[in-house]
């Protein structure tokens, strides 16, 4: 199912930071993957990370850390 994706400001702030990067591409086509695949993308995580789930975007350089609200 589909999911919306918003970006908390840190997370505007690194891609701003990270504008001219060759990994900026691949990071926004991950978060539109995202958006299309929905709360099954990603590695679950564990520990105090339970609930969570992340996406490896190049070569291990950029991470999407991201958990759904089970409301939208």
């Amino acid at each position: 199912m589909p999911v919306r994706v918003d970006l908390i400001p840190a997370a505007v702030d690194d891609l701003a930071r990270y504008a001219e990067s060759v990994n900026l591409p691949l990071f926004l086509k991950e978060l539109v993957r995202l958006e299309d695949v929905g709360r099954d993308s990603g590695i679950p995580l564990g520990g105090g990370l339970t609930g969570w789930r992340k996406i490896v975007v190049g070569d291990r350089d950029w991470r999407i850390i991201f958990t759904t609200d089970p409301a939208h």
